[in-house]
């Protein structure tokens, strides 16, 4: 008689790995004119590339927190009573802007300063803002060393602030069930890929690179799915947006860069044609399966077809629709 083969045991998880990115709840600073407890220069991860962009700034309503003053900090604690606006402390939601329209470094802050934070503590939320590497590598300030950048590394970073906020969301005030990103082009593109990219294992061997919260203090998995995303003019086609910018605006330009008779002109009218090409390739189609293709025109402009048209006509359309309602 044939033996069953034991099953193999779960590696065991070693529920202190993380324990360096628990936010220090001492070390709150407050802003006694506003009403608003921050920490800056948070790490969200145990093995950043760049020091100065891998760390997060939290600032909070001043309900949230029952506090105690040690010397020029706080020793704060979740008030489990507090509402603010229509959030209690613990359905408060928790957002964070991602202010980069050039796919360019964000760095976390280095100083308190209270401009754009009104109107968010007014409605009872949780501000966050966290740094991220670029869409290039670069080097420390003040003589550091090089860093890494490009994709994937900036949404790898979002996210590993994402899981830090939950690796510490029993000591922090918000829902971290309700983490909503926000941010318009490039910083827009950013905001639908955290929205459209929770969990993916895609992310996981980065995720484990620098080191990013991975479970909680009770070995259970965490999540970097974000709750809602809000994406202005979102770029998400990153190598094929710099083309699609000078087909859609820069070859019709004859100033600075793109002035006659500039190597850089002739850059924009090949990359407005590579788009062009690009659109042609891709088999795209319209509502009721149309085939939306460019056409050359004069010049090796790609300025007629179905494609074109199309735009023309969301345009126009959009226009109509505003001019009705204002």
């Amino acid at each position: 008689e044939e033996e069953t083969p034991e099953e193999p045991d779960e590696p065991e998880v070693d529920v202190d790995e993380f324990e360096r990115l628990a936010i220090d709840m001492d070390a709150w600073e407050f802003d006694s004119e506003n009403g608003i407890f921050y920490q800056l220069g948070i790490p969200y991860c145990l093995n950043p590339a760049s020091e100065s962009y891998e760390s997060m700034a939290i600032f909070v309503p001043g309900a949230y927190f029952t506090a105690k003053a040690k010397g020029r900090t706080y020793s704060c604690a979740v008030n489990e009573r507090a509402q603010v606006g229509q959030f209690s402390v613990h359905t408060a939601p928790v957002i964070m802007p991602i202010n980069s329209g050039t796919l360019s470094a964000q760095l976390s802050p280095t100083y308190y300063g209270f401009a754009g934070l009104g109107s968010y503590m007014e409605a009872g939320l949780v501000y966050v803002y966290a740094g991220f590497r670029g869409r290039t590598a670069g080097y420390e300030s003040a003589g550091g060393g090089a860093y890494s950048g490009g994709d994937p590394w900036p949404v790898v970073d979002l996210k590993a602030a994402v899981r830090c906020l939950r690796y510490n969301a029993s000591v922090l005030p918000g829902s971290m069930d309700r983490i909503c990103t926000c941010g318009f082009s490039m910083g827009g593109g950013m905001s639908a890929l955290m929205g459209a990219s929770g969990d993916s294992e895609l992310y996981l061997p980065y995720l484990n690179e620098i080191g990013a919260a991975l479970h909680d203090l009770e070995g259970s998995t965490l999540s970097d799915a974000t709750f809602a995303s809000a994406s202005w003019c979102p770029v998400t086609s990153f190598d094929t947006a710099d083309a699609s910018y000078e087909w859609m605006m820069g070859q019709y330009s004859d100033e600075g860069t793109r002035a006659e008779g500039t190597w850089t002109k002739l850059l924009s009218r090949d990359l407005a044609a590579a788009s062009g090409a690009y659109v042609n390739e891709v088999g795209m189609r319209d509502e009721a399966g149309q085939n939306l293709t460019l056409d050359e025109t004069a010049g090796e402009i790609y300025a007629d077809g179905t494609y074109y048209a199309y735009l023309v006509n969301l345009v126009q359309d959009s226009a109509n629709t505003f001019f009705e309602n204002t």
